[in-house]
C-alpha cells in the first residue's frame, strides 16, 4: 500500500499509519457513517487493468526484454504470480516462459505457499534441468517473495539471493546514484556487505520486517533492500518488495552480460552459510524469557569487552573476532540519524569483516528460536553451530525446569552432519 504526501508518494506503514484507525471513537464515526455512505450513488470510473499495468512496470526494469530468447521457468505455487505468464508472453515474446503450480488454488495442491520450505521447489528443479531452462523462478503466494533455481538445479539459497541481487543492481548501468546505499536486515548474511564495498556502495543495516526495511530505504534514498526471507524491494519502484521486479532485474542482468546464473552466484565471495536454524521451546514462554536468554549467550561468549561484537539491533548478532580499532559495537554498526524513531538504522565500518558470526532472534508467531551462523572457513561452520545450540538448549533448561527443545529445522547444513537430535 502507499500513500500520497506533499514530499512524494511512501509505503502506507501499518503500525504508524493503520493503527490509529482502530480507536474507539473513530470506529464508532465510521459506524454512524456507514448506512449514509452505502446510500450514494457513485458514477463509474474508468476501468483500470491493474495487473497488466504492474507487469509492464515490473518489465521496464528489462529494456532489452523484446531480444530474451531464453527458456524460463516461472513456479507460481497455485498462487497469484498464475496470473503473470500470459501477461509476461506478451511483454516477452521472443523467450519461452513456462509456467508449473497453475492454476490458482487456495488449497495449494502442488506445492505450499512458501517457497522457501524444504523440499517446495523439487519439481521446479528437476523442471529446470530437463528443460533446459536459463533459470527457474518460484513465487510464493501473493508474489511478493521469490527464490530463484540455477541452471544446474542448483536453489539459490534465500542469504546468496540478496548477495546475488544486490551484485545485479550495483553493476554499471543498474544505478546512476553516487554512492549507492542498500539496506538489509540484521541476520543477512555479511556477503552483501563485501559486495556493497566491491561496488563503493554504502551498506545500511535495519531490523527485521518490510516496516524497517521501508522506512531506512527511505531514509537513506536506498536503491535496493532486501530480507533473507525472499523479499527484494526496490527504491525506483517507492520501496516496494516485488519478486517480479526482482526476476526482470536479474533476466537483463544474465542477457546483457551473456553468462549463466551459476557464474553469477558462485563469483560471489565465499561465506559458509547455515540458513535459518529452527529450535522449538516447550514449557517456556520465549519471548518472556528471552532477554535473559540474550544476556546469558553474551556472558558465555563475550565475558569481556575485547571477546567480540554485541549488537542487540535485533536479537542478538556476535562478530567476531574483536579488533582495538573498532573499541565497541557502536563503532561497528554507527548510528546514522539521532532522531529516536531512526535509531535503528545503522551505517558498517568501513573495514571489518569478522572471521565468523551469528544472529539470535525468536518468532513473533511461534514457540522458536532462530539461529543464523556463518563462517568465512566453511570446514568450521557445522562444529560452530552444533556448539550454538547446545548452548542455546543449555540455557534454556536453566531458565525454564520443565523446558524442552527440538531443533525442528537444520537450515542448509546436512542432517548426516549433525547429532542425533534429542530434548533437554
Amino acid at each position: 500500500m502507499l500513500r500520497r504526501r506533499v514530499e512524494g508518494i511512501e509505503p502506507v506503514q501499518p503500525k504508524r499509519d493503520l493503527k490509529p484507525l482502530l480507536n474507539p471513537g473513530l470506529l464508532a464515526a465510521f459506524r454512524a457513517a456507514s448506512p449514509i455512505c452505502s446510500q450514494q450513488n457513485f458514477e463509474p470510473r474508468r476501468t483500470t487493468d491493474l495487473c497488466g499495468e504492474f507487469v509492464q512496470h515490473a518489465c521496464s526494469f528489462a529494456p532489452d526484454r523484446k531480444q530474451f530468447r531464453e527458456r524460463v521457468i516461472l513456479d507460481a505455487g497455485n498462487g497469484v504470480a498464475c496470473l503473470l505468464a500470459d501477461l509476461l508472453e506478451s511483454e516477452i515474446p521472443s523467450a519461452d516462459i513456462e509456467c508449473i503450480g497453475a492454476p490458482i488454488d487456495g488449497l495449494f495442491p502442488d506445492r505450499g505457499p512458501d517457497p522457501t520450505a524444504s523440499n517446495a521447489l523439487a519439481a521446479l528443479q528437476q523442471r529446470v534441468v530437463k528443460a533446459g531452462a536459463a533459470f527457474g523462478v518460484a513465487f510464493d503466494g501473493d508474489a511478493d517473495r521469490v527464490v530463484f533455481v540455477m541452471e544446474d538445479g542448483r536453489i539459490v539459497s534465500p542469504q546468496t539471493a540478496m548477495s546475488m541481487m544486490a551484485e545485479v543492481i550495483l553493476t554499471a548501468g543498474n544505478t546512476h546514484h553516487r554512492d549507492p546505499r542498500i539496506v538489509f536486515a540484521s541476520p543477512s548474511t555479511w556477503q552483501i556487505i563485501d559486495v556493497a564495498r566491491k561496488h563503493v556502495a554504502v551498506p545500511v543495516v535495519t531490523k527485521v520486517g518490510q516496516d524497517s526495511i521501508k522506512h531506512a530505504m527511505r531514509a537513506v534514498a536506498a536503491v535496493a533492500g532486501f530480507e533473507h526471507s525472499g523479499h527484494f524491494n526496490f527504491g525506483c519502484s517507492f520501496g516496494q518488495d516485488s519478486g517480479l521486479i526482482a526476476m526482470m532485474h536479474l533476466w537483463q542482468s544474465l542477457h546483457a552480460s551473456e553468462t549463466h546464473l551459476s557464474a553469477v552466484v558462485d563469483g560471489l565471495p565465499p561465506w559458509a552459510q547455515s540458513g535459518d536454524i529452527n529450535i522449538r521451546v516447550v514449557h517456556m514462554d520465549v519471548s518472556a524469557n528471552f532477554e535473559r536468554l540474550l544476556d546469558a549467550m553474551v556472558e558465555h561468549y563475550c565475558p569481556t569487552r575485547n571477546s567480540g561484537y554485541a549488537s542487540r539491533l535485533d536479537g542478538l548478532s556476535l562478530y567476531f573476532p574483536f579488533t582495538p580499532d573498532i573499541p565497541t559495537e557502536n563503532e561497528l554498526f554507527p548510528r546514522l540519524y539521532d532522531e529516536p524513531s531512526m535509531l535503528s538504522v545503522r551505517g558498517v565500518h568501513a573495514t571489518y569483516r569478522p572471521e565468523w558470526w551469528f544472529n539470535v532472534r525468536c518468532s513473533k508467531t511461534e514457540s522458536l528460536i532462530r539461529l543464523n551462523v556463518e563462517s568465512r572457513d566453511p570446514d568450521a561452520l557445522s562444529e560452530l553451530a552444533l556448539g550454538i545450540v547446545d548452548r542455546i538448549r543449555t540455557i534454556c533448561e536453566e531458565l525454564g525446569t520443565r523446558c524442552t527443545t527440538q531443533v525442528v529445522d537444520w537450515g542448509s547444513l546436512t542432517n548426516s552432519l549433525m547429532r542425533n537430535d534429542k530434548q533437554v
